[in-house]
């Protein structure tokens, strides 16, 4: 990967961002997410997969 992450560094910022952004997502909704996000965006940096990933999301950060 470009940003010279592991894909444990990846994840655990990707959560961080994504837990700031959609608090109210359950533990699982959250891994489910990451794992998604890591493998379609995993060259991009988390912080910014999280971003487009929660955008991602219907209001209130429940999955449809």
């Amino acid at each position: 990967m470009a940003h010279g992450l592991s894909q444990a560094q990846w994840a655990s910022r990707f959560l961080d961002q994504l837990a700031e952004l959609q608090p109210t997502l359950s533990a699982e909704e959250k891994l489910a997410r990451a794992r998604e996000a890591y493998a379609k965006a995993g060259d991009l940096l988390p912080e910014l997969a999280a971003q487009i990933f929660a955008l991602d999301l219907p209001p209130g950060g429940e999955s449809a």
